[in-house]
């Protein structure tokens, strides 16, 4: 079992690869159409929409058993061991 203490954060990733933000307080929207290219023509802002439909994100924690922490936990290990050995490795052939 691996001793490191890895925190993990939820993201939202948007299209465009670049911007991101913490899952906190974000939520999928369905808004009419219509508000949604008034937005885009205007410089509108996302506060404006009024949505039919919203899902909140801030809480998408997934349970996770004891054993599957533990089996997580340990391939984190691994990886990590992996990774410094490779990483010495490079250097000793440098």
């Amino acid at each position: 079992m691996s001793n490191d203490k890895t925190q993990f954060v939820t993201v939202v990733v948007l299209n465009d690869g670049e911007t991101f933000t913490d899952i906190q307080g974000c939520s999928v929207c369905v808004v009419p159409l219509e508000q949604y290219e008034e937005a885009i023509a205007n410089g509108g802002d996302a506060r404006d929409f009024e949505p039919v439909v919203e899902i909140e994100l801030d809480n998408m924690t997934l349970p996770m058993s004891r054993k599957d922490h533990i089996a997580f936990e340990d391939s984190l290990a691994r990886a990590r061991a992996i990774a410094r050995r490779q990483a010495i490795e490079g250097e000793e052939n440098a």
